[in-house]
């Protein structure tokens, strides 16, 4: 199994995280911010928690 980094939790990021470990690679995303995903949590709550339910 290989490893990925990626460097950003935003929609690039967590997308390209998910389909890369749906994929069978183990994915590790990194992100400065206390919180991931900022800008795009107007998409509600309920996106957000399915998004780190996954891991």
């Amino acid at each position: 199994m290989q490893n990925i980094s990626i460097v950003g939790a935003g929609v690039g990021g967590l997308t390209t995280g998910i389909y890369l470990q749906s994929e069978g690679y183990q994915v590790t995303i990194y992100e400065k911010m206390i919180i991931p995903v900022v800008k795009w949590i107007p998409f509600k709550p309920m996106a957000l928690s399915l998004i780190l339910d996954r891991q």
